[in-house]
């Protein structure tokens, strides 16, 4: 499956609802603005205001790093169908996920390296 241009708009649109959703049912809140860039084969879901009030309370208090342990945890938990998402949704194999959070401002990444549109590797 290949998207073409014209559709690339609603696709990374659905990538960013679909980040928010995993995201919401495996912390319980979601992100606050969503927003998805899609350049060649790399995806970049851009997420602001989605820590938990206890994650807020953990940094004010000093405890940080605890918060993105957790948070790195929780996204080896749900990598599987963060990238079974993005497959779904660009029709490419998902070949690496990184993931990022950062506390002030508020705001999370999730990067998908795909595949190359034929199938092989990209290298």
């Amino acid at each position: 499956m290949t998207v073409e241009r014209e559709s690339a708009g609603s696709v990374v649109a659905e990538i960013s609802n679909d980040v928010v959703r995993l995201i919401r049912e495996h912390f319980g809140k979601g992100p606050m603005q969503a927003r998805t860039i899609w350049q060649e084969d790399v995806v970049i879901s851009v997420l602001r205001g989605g820590f938990t009030t206890v994650e807020q309370t953990l940094y004010r208090a000093g405890h940080g790093e605890i918060v993105d342990e957790a948070r790195r945890a929780m996204q080896e938990v749900f990598e599987r169908e963060m990238k079974a998402a993005v497959e779904r949704r660009t029709g490419r194999r998902v070949e690496a996920f990184m993931s990022a959070n950062h506390h002030e401002p508020d705001v999370s990444v999730e990067i998908f390296l795909l595949g190359s549109p034929n199938g092989d590797s990209a290298e």
